[in-house]
């Protein structure tokens, strides 16, 4: 749109991943009249393109399944939602970085990918196993859950929840096939190069989600399939016991991604220093590497270094005994052994394959809370945390995603590793809101948000925290007309129990019809003021913030100026206003700001008919930032 208008659409695709883009800069040769010439595209990759005859059909290996075209659609497709706060159901809403969404979580994704676009460290996921019913999932979040879930399968005629079903038709296989593959799509791309996807899953659909992964990270970032040994022993089963399910783990980039890591078993020589446990490495250097014989002594002590190792690496040594990486530790005969000391905490080695964490702690992991019942099959904490722990660092923010969030053992898990580390690590849980059974909790998004509330609360409790004012329950009330700011945090000394609820609803802005050209007087009128009327200010400044690439977890300064609000993130480079009338003075306002937004977003239809407002104040904002043509600058924005 001319003069920097832009709708709320156009404005959430603005900087996102472009494939036809990054083919055409590849090869701007394969386009002819704005198209994939895919003839000369062909003759364009040589010998990466194998050849066919004239009526030979291309073989190759690959998964496909009925239905896998509209799949690929629907990631593509883009949303038309937003994300509404909800603060009367966070706790520590100002002081917090972690958020929970509810919500059909293939929306919510594609609502994340600018914001979030290759940031997420950690994904783990514990989808609904194959059901053995239909899914089709359509573009269209505004159906009501009930009749939603009574098509995917999710739950019968009455409203149960169905159980597992171990039905192998292919029809059934390409339904669950059609709903993971967008959402696993969309997934990658929030992925950071170094980050990693974990995916849970029974034996019913492992192969299916082994070549599917394949098929979107490639093979070559593939990393394992885990063994979960959830179970010992017992049952009816008819032929073998299961005691076990797998966690898939792939890559975005394999190259990128660091070892996998868990809590090293401590067997050696420990030291306490101010209160601080170390384990003792006496094992730094060895005179060679191979077999040892019984009795001769392997290490290479101090004294030997420049016998066995050379000058060199003596200097190197001594340096680092300066710098406090290495100590001397007595070995006898008036000679050293070359040591280390790491504390406990951070001391680890390699995953192993197998993790053995019983599936009954799941549950006894809710009792706890006092959620008995509240959630059928929930993943223990504990074999959570040991991903957690394994593909996450403590320090540096990094955030892990988990969009079939049930229970939110997930967030349970990264609170409880941070408290171990002392890391800060942030969650972003998103669940469906679908009908829980359990009294007090309407749906089971209610559950999830109650489960992180008094695990964040449990945890204060151990490391006897300060009480904070949090909410109580689902239904305790809190004021919601203010925009956020104000609320006291929910923080341990070093970990952050808080979190900020949103939910998925429709968007705050009507969408331009296509046939708007044909419209005339009161029709056209309704588009005039683009706002739906029912809209808040904070519902429509978190629209603009979301699509415009601010994260949920960003932290907002309230501003009054001339007479209205304007809310300011990322630091102050980027602002909003809801004001639904614009003035001179509010213009003259903003260009006083100090230091200058780099991103302005402001109302269209607060303009009125006042073009020459509009004008002047593109001008004289993209004049602040040196710049000559408002077409060209991003100063301000209309929407």
């Amino acid at each position: 749109m001319p003069d920097g208008i832009r709708t709320v659409e156009e404005l959430a695709g603005e900087h996102r991943p472009d494939r036809v883009a990054d083919l055409r800069e590849l090869f701007p040769e394969a386009f002819a009249d704005g198209a994939v010439d895919l003839a000369r595209l062909r003759v364009l990759l040589g010998d990466a393109v194998p050849t066919l005859g004239a009526d030979e059909p291309q073989e190759r290996y690959g998964l496909s399944w009925p239905g896998k075209r509209e799949a690929v659609r629907l990631a593509q497709r883009p949303s038309t939602g937003t994300l509404d706060p909800v603060h009367h159901e966070s706790v520590g809403w100002a002081g917090t970085r972690n958020a929970v969404v509810e919500g059909e979580n293939l929306e919510v994704l594609k609502l994340l990918q600018k914001p979030y676009y290759g940031s997420v460290k950690l994904i783990y996921l514990d989808p609904p196993y194959n059901t053995g019913h239909d899914f089709i999932y359509e573009d269209d979040f505004t159906e009501p859950t009930a009749a939603y879930l009574r098509r995917s399968g999710q739950v019968d005629g009455q409203g149960f929840r169905t159980s597992a079903n171990r039905e192998t038709s292919g029809r059934f296989h390409s339904d669950w096939l059609s709903m993971m593959y967008p959402r696993l799509v969309l997934a990658r791309s929030l992925l950071a190069e170094d980050g990693a996807l974990i995916v849970s899953i029974d034996d019913g659909e492992l192969a299916s989600l082994r070549h599917l992964v394949d098929e979107i990270f490639g093979s070559e970032n593939f990393v394992v399939t885990l063994i979960h040994q959830r179970a010992k022993g017992g049952g009816n089963a008819r032929h073998v016991v299961r005691g076990h399910d797998y966690a898939l783990v792939v890559a975005k980039s394999l190259r990128s991604l660091p070892p996998l890591r868990r809590d090293k078993v401590v067997q050696g020589r420990v030291e306490e220093i101010d209160g601080v446990r170390y384990l003792v490495d006496d094992d730094v250097i060895r005179k060679t590497f191979g077999k040892y014989e019984p009795g001769v002594e392997r290490r290479c002590l101090y004294e030997e270094l420049v016998e066995y190792k050379g000058e060199a690496k003596k200097r190197e040594v001594d340096e680092r005994i300066a710098r406090g990486e290495l100590f001397l530790l007595p070995w006898g005969d008036g000679k050293h052994a070359v040591a280390k000391r790491t504390p406990v905490r951070e001391a680890s080695s390699k995953l192993y394959s197998i993790v053995k964490v019983l599936s009954e702690q799941g549950r006894k992991d809710l009792e706890r809370l006092g959620l008995d019942g509240a959630f059928d099959y929930p993943k223990p904490v504990e074999f959570v945390q040991q991903l957690v722990r394994a593909a996450t660092s403590p320090n540096g923010g990094d955030l892990v995603l988990d969009f079939f969030a049930g229970s939110g053992t997930t967030a349970e898990a990264v609170l409880r590793q941070n408290a171990d580390d002392g890391g800060d690590r942030r969650f972003l849980l998103v669940q469906l809101p679908e009908e829980s059974g359990q009294p007090g909790f309407p749906t089971l998004a209610a559950v999830t948000r109650e489960r992180v509330r008094r695990a964040g609360r449990l945890l204060r409790s151990e490391t006897e925290a300060e009480p904070v004012r949090e909410p109580g329950s689902e239904a305790e009330a809190h004021p919601t007309h203010a925009l956020p700011g104000g609320e006291p945090g929910s923080r341990t000394a070093s970990t952050d129990t808080g979190f900020r609820a949103f939910r998925l609803s429709a968007s705050h802005f009507r969408e331009w019809p296509p046939d708007a050209g044909t419209l005339l007087g009161e029709d056209l009128e309704v588009f005039v003021d683009n706002v739906e009327a029912s809209a808040t200010d904070e519902q429509i400044v978190h629209e603009i913030l979301l699509k415009a690439g601010v994260r949920l977890d960003t932290s907002l300064e309230v501003l009054p100026l001339a007479g209205e609000t304007l809310v300011l993130a990322e630091g102050g480079t980027v602002a909003v206003s809801a004001a639904r009338r614009i003035t001179p003075e509010f213009i003259a306002a903003l260009l006083d700001l100090e230091p200058a937004p780099r991103r302005i977003f402001l109302l269209d239809s607060a303009f009125g008919e006042d073009d020459s407002l509009k004008l002047n104040a593109r001008l004289r904002l993209a004049a602040r930032h040196g710049e000559t043509d408002p077409d060209r600058d991003h100063a301000l924005r209309t929407v």
